[in-house]
């Protein structure tokens, strides 16, 4: 045998090892959260994730589309506050805010002491 094929061999035996030790592992613990494995409905359980990933990516496009109207809506205040020559306080902090996150705590601890 080359040392090619030695290598193969080992790496598919250690891949199917760590294969038993995962399901061994998984079916011992479906034993003591009392299922039974051979009772379990896998189609139900794939038709089940299916599902829940497909709700999962549209409230994530919600998500991402209520992300951008908020951008928006701040983009057409900032405006408005330019346009008007009004600087609420408020306005002050979110802009520090949104410029960067980590910055509004030093921000509001250097408030408070002046």
């Amino acid at each position: 045998m080359t040392a090619t094929k030695l290598s193969k061999i080992k790496t598919d035996s250690c891949e199917n090892e760590s294969q038993i030790i995962l399901f061994g592992g998984a079916e011992r613990m479906l034993q003591r959260k009392g299922i039974r494995p051979e009772s379990v409905n896998v189609a139900k359980l794939k038709s089940e994730s299916n599902r829940l990933c497909m709700q999962k990516d549209e409230l994530n496009s919600s998500y991402k589309g209520c992300q951008r109207e908020l951008t928006e809506l701040d983009l057409i205040q900032q405006n408005m506050e330019q346009f008007l020559n009004i600087q609420t306080e408020q306005g002050k902090k979110k802009k520090i805010y949104h410029k960067n996150r980590h910055y509004n705590l030093l921000y509001n601890l250097w408030e408070n002491t002046c």
